[in-house]
């Protein structure tokens, strides 16, 4: 009966920090898509989170079991998709049309993957991604600022406080 009630409570603690992630896009039907994380930026060691083959109707579902908030990424062909996880939290995103990356870029030395925060459907208020891309929005509109000599200190102490 112990061993019953243990393994009990092992399974629904580790239902607890599971996430899903779901979607859909039909541009991806039939393709493999993998969601990864970087643990450590010196050796850029890449753990696969889940692996899940996209339906014919475009649906999909990752289930990830988090402890903490972490980066996830999913290669897109010429994007490289990023999703916050957070413990316990579920996401619906939506997946820009798949574009394969060209021969031609792949034999280019300088190509890189676009980085692109994923979009989301009904995204809470204080999700972390909504005040991620918040603030990117908010960096980027003093960084053309910047660029264009249309800098007041008003500007800066905003895009600080935020």
């Amino acid at each position: 009966m112990r061993k019953l009630l243990v393994i009990t409570y092992l399974f629904a603690s580790l239902s607890l920090f599971a996430s899903q992630i779901t979607g859909v896009a039909p541009s991806y039907a039939g393709k493999t898509l993998v969601l990864s994380t970087v643990h450590d930026g010196w050796g850029a060691t890449r753990e696969t989170l889940d692996t899940c083959t996209v339906a014919e109707d475009g649906s999909f579902t990752f289930e990830v079991n988090v402890d903490k908030t972490i980066q996830g990424q999913i290669n897109l062909g010429l994007y490289n998709g990023v999703i916050y996880i957070e413990k316990g939290k579920d996401y619906s995103i939506n997946l820009p049309l798949r574009k394969e990356v060209s021969r031609k870029q792949r034999l280019n030395p300088y190509f890189k993957q676009q980085t692109l925060l994923l979009s989301f459907n009904n995204l809470p208020e204080g999700d972390i991604n909504r005040t991620i891309a918040d603030f990117e929005d908010t960096f980027d509109s003093v960084w053309v600022d910047i660029n264009k000599n249309i800098v007041t200190t008003e500007k800066i102490d905003s895009a600080m406080t935020y």
